[in-house]
């Protein structure tokens, strides 16, 4: 069981690493909807510099960084034209590309004849609108007035998405109704970036092969446990301890036929490439615990003893937080079997595909 202990202080790691990681918050540039703004672009980027301070005094500093104009345009892609996707309104994708947890975006027109702000906080990993602000003023020092009244209650919502109340505000928190409560819970559930435990449960189908016999395809079902730790937005580390009685192979029909219990341990790291779909791909480990050929009226005890490194591909799709499906393929090497059971000292290649689901709590 080594290798247990190795997944153990792997995992431990792993989650002690994501404890202190820095979220981030990409404050982009404040722009003008159309021609009829006459505001200057010294005047956007002030108006745009008192938005993030306030995001700096009211975010902790322990746990949030705020990412300047510069450091957006250092993250941005060579062929990026940040102003181009601003007029397309795609700060979502903007905030994915570089890597931030949070997103805002704002934008001036007339209404009424008066200068008129709207500002969007977004968590970037679901696309979800946290929060949104709007204000009217004849001239930019009223905007910065109103920004400065407004502003931090808007990313204020960032800390109520991720339940990280500094203790000053749990003293200033106030008894309200039940169904009020619930409802300040529910955008919890759409939070991407926290440490879940799930179990899940898979079938898969095996094809061996070793150049000697046509086998017949086997098949093998199990379960067990699954994390996913997030590293950001896009990026996330899915560690597993699964428990699988395996069908390696059969032959003649059935006469023949190779079973095995095994511990898999999965170690794969998921990309994100859209909104709740995944690639994945990783090692994998397998411990043979019991294995064994039948063939006919006779049992041989296979005597598998060292584990196997495998290759493990495949996708999957998150439906909502907690829940998700996937497939995969596990390409494996085994040892090749005579007609008594018995090892022989070339390796065939055993590959699986399977399908499975996960639950998170």
């Amino acid at each position: 069981m080594k290798i247990i202990k190795i997944f153990l202080i792997f995992l431990i790691s792993c989650i002690g690493i994501k404890a202190h990681a820095i979220q981030t918050l990409a404050v982009l540039e404040i722009t003008s909807k159309s021609d009829d703004v006459s505001l200057t672009i010294q005047e956007l980027r002030h108006l745009t510099d008192e938005l993030r301070r306030q995001a700096v005094q009211i975010l902790p500093h322990t746990g949030y960084a705020i990412l300047t104009r510069d450091n957006i345009l250092s993250l941005l892609p060579p062929d990026e034209e940040e102003a181009e996707c601003l007029s397309e309104s795609c700060a979502v994708s903007i905030g994915r590309t570089i890597g931030a947890e949070f997103v805002s975006q704002g934008e001036i027109g007339i209404f009424a004849g008066e200068l008129s702000l709207s500002i969007e906080l977004y968590e970037t990993m679901s696309g979800k609108l946290l929060g949104s602000i709007v204000m009217e003023s004849h001239d930019t020092k009223g905007l910065m007035g109103a920004i400065r009244e407004q502003a931090p209650g808007l990313f204020s919502k960032i800390l109520s998405s991720k339940a990280t109340m500094t203790s000053e505000e749990k003293k200033e928190e106030k008894p309200q109704p039940q169904e009020q409560k619930i409802e300040e819970k529910k955008p919890e559930e759409a939070v991407s970036d926290k440490i879940r435990v799930g179990i899940r449960a898979g079938f898969n189908f095996s094809i061996y092969n070793d150049d000697s016999d046509d086998y017949d395809i086997g098949k093998s079902f199990g379960g067990g446990l699954s994390v996913r730790i997030p590293f950001t937005s896009w990026l996330f580390l899915n560690p597993g301890l699964d428990f699988y009685y395996r069908e390696l192979f059969s032959w003649n029909g059935g006469d023949g036929v190779a079973t095995e219990f095994t511990i898999s341990i999965p170690i794969l790291f998921q990309f994100m490439l859209i909104e709740g779909f995944y690639f994945a791909a990783g090692p994998q480990f397998g411990i043979p615990i019991k294995s064994e050929v039948k063939y006919k009226d006779k049992t041989y005890d296979m005597g598998r003893t060292k584990f196997d490194i495998d290759v493990a591909l495949g996708f999957g799709y998150m439906i909502v937080p907690s829940f998700g499906f996937d497939f995969r393929g596990i390409m494996s090497t085994l040892p090749s079997f005579g007609d008594s059971g018995n090892y022989d000292k070339k390796f065939g290649s055993l590959i699986q595909f399977g399908t499975g689901v996960t639950y998170f709590f």
